[in-house]
Formats: structure tokens, sequence, C-alpha cells
């Protein structure tokens, strides 16, 4: 079974189109957005694949338990404490693993000037970033943004 969302108890919020309009008619949202952003907490069965990528960046942040984020030519073991970016227009998948099964934050972000706040790494490399040790103070404080 693989499961886009669903998840008990998880959060999603994702922006109408009508909405994402209006951004272009302001000089400052226009320039860094959030288009939808979410949690999945125990999010078994949780699987996701797209030939093209998205429109937006994507970011996760592993609290706990265990998933895959794959590239066309790369993986990675996602765990606790990690935090993942996805570039746009790239191929890739991630799901949880079956038998400890990620809780996850995430958001899909856009706008003008976002290669201002991507990380330079991805920016010169194949745009995939994947840092697997947070700090429980960076941590707490990454769930206290993202709630």
């Amino acid at each position: 079974m693989k499961k886009l969302h669903g998840f008990e108890n998880e959060y999603l919020f994702v922006l109408p189109p009508v909405i994402l309009n209006n951004f272009n008619f302001s000089k400052v949202i226009k320039l860094l957005y959030i288009t939808d952003l979410g949690f999945y907490p125990k999010a078994r069965y949780h699987f996701v694949h797209r030939d093209r990528g998205t429109e937006e960046w994507i970011l996760i942040f592993c609290t706990h338990g265990k998933g895959v984020v794959k590239s066309a030519t790369e993986e990675w073991l996602i765990e606790s404490g990690s935090i993942v970016l996805l570039p746009p227009g790239k191929e890739h998948t991630y799901y949880a693993f079956d038998d400890d099964p990620w809780d996850i934050f995430w958001a899909h972000f856009n706008g003008d000037s976002v290669n201002e706040y991507i990380p330079q790494e991805a920016l010169q490399g194949n745009g995939f970033l994947v840092i697997n040790k947070t700090s429980t103070e960076d941590m707490q404080m990454l769930m206290s943004q993202f709630w």
C-alpha cells in the first residue's frame, strides 16, 4: 500500500491557485512564499514519486522514525534530525520505512528571490541537499517554527 497523504492526525495546508496568483501583485510576497505545508506523524506507507519533480523547492524535516529520499542518481537514509532539500524540476522519490515510519514536517516554497535563501551547496550541485544530524535544540526550534 502506498499513500501520498491521509495519515491520522496529519496537518496539510495547500494554497489554492487563486491565492498564489495574487502573490504576483505584491512586491514583497512574491520574493519568497510557501505554497504547501504539512506534518505527517507516523506516516506508514507514505510514498511519493515525481518523474519531473515539482514547480517549487521542497523541504522535509524528519523528527522521528526513518525513510528514504532518492534522486535519479543518489539515495539517502533519512532519520530523526534529517533535513532534506529537493530542487524544483528534478525527479525524486521519498518514502517512510514500514517498520519505523517517519514523522515529517514539510513545506513547498518558491519565489523570485528563492535562490538567495537556498544553501550554496545545493545551488552549486544538483540541488539536492541532505543534512543528517540536527542538534536537539535546533530540532525543537524548527518544530516550533513549523507549528
